[in-house]
């Protein structure tokens, strides 16, 4: 096996094989998708991907770390910035577009007591601090995998990582649908998701230098984009129009990222910590 498949080989082993035992084999055994210890299986097996990127950068290929992006780069700021706005506006899209179309109409109301504008600040206070657990998926996927997988064409990597990226959530969503009404469904529509992701984050991370601008943005879209959609549609009993929605404006930040080179590596930043 040429060297460079064999180490992309063993990152993906490394990456699916624990990750789906953690998940799958507690619940064969029973164990509830709402118990805390299933959750909290849920949170180490998120780092499944991170844990095979050092494995396989110290070890196999010994090529170290010192393109793997790990320090923070604060002098690139406005892509932190990026990493937040691109959520946000995306959930602003979702809110003006759906009646505007006939799709849904959002909830603008308090909520849970507390009004929405407050709960939007504290679920973007939630993606700040949620930032080194989705380090976990994001220095094994935007850190190695798009990196190696076909590196002098990166669009083609960013396809080919959303695409395993989104297959590599699949326990996950079998046993917790996203969309409870159409849960086969899901597993054609994350993958779509997962690939304009990998776009987006991948431009992030390769723009900025530092893996922690794409932890942001994932943090920022798991705990702020998908909670709030939820919050201004909870009155929605069908939520496939705004899933199916919601690719729009993520599309075409992921066209525009494209046509105007956001994948393409940048010089190398300073020399990172870890040898």
């Amino acid at each position: 096996m040429h060297s460079s498949s064999k180490s992309i080989t063993t990152f993906l082993l490394l990456a699916f094989v624990p990750a789906w035992l953690l998940w799958e084999v507690p619940l064969l055994l029973g164990l509830s998708q709402q118990a805390k210890s299933f959750q909290l299986l849920v949170i180490i097996g998120a780092f499944a991907p991170a844990a095979a990127a050092i494995i396989v950068r110290k070890w196999v290929t010994q090529e170290g770390f010192r393109d793997a992006g790990l320090e923070l780069h604060l002098d690139r700021w406005p892509y932190y910035l990026a990493a937040l706005v691109i959520p946000i506006a995306v959930v602003g899209f979702d809110a003006v577009a759906a009646p505007a179309l006939g799709i849904a109409r959002p909830t603008i109301s308090s909520s849970q007591g507390a009004p929405l504008s407050l709960m939007a600040a504290q679920l973007v206070l939630v993606s700040l601090f949620a930032s080194p657990i989705l380090w976990g998926e994001e220095f094994g996927w935007r850190s190695y995998l798009q990196l190696h997988l076909f590196p002098s064409r990166p669009l083609l990597a960013a396809i080919s990582t959303g695409m395993i990226w989104g297959i590599w959530h699949f326990p996950l969503l079998l046993s917790v649908p996203e969309l409870p009404l159409h849960p086969y469904l899901t597993l054609v529509l994350f993958p779509i998701g997962t690939i304009l992701y990998s776009i987006i984050l991948g431009s992030l991370r390769v723009q900025s230098g530092s893996i922690w601008t794409s932890s942001l943005a994932h943090s920022a879209l798991n705990n702020f984009r998908s909670p709030m959609v939820a919050l201004l549609f909870s009155s929605q009993a069908d939520m496939l129009g705004v899933a199916l929605l919601g690719l729009v404006p993520l599309a075409m930040i992921a066209a525009a990222i494209v046509a105007l080179g956001g994948l393409r590596r940048r010089a190398p930043h300073a020399k990172n910590g870890i040898g």
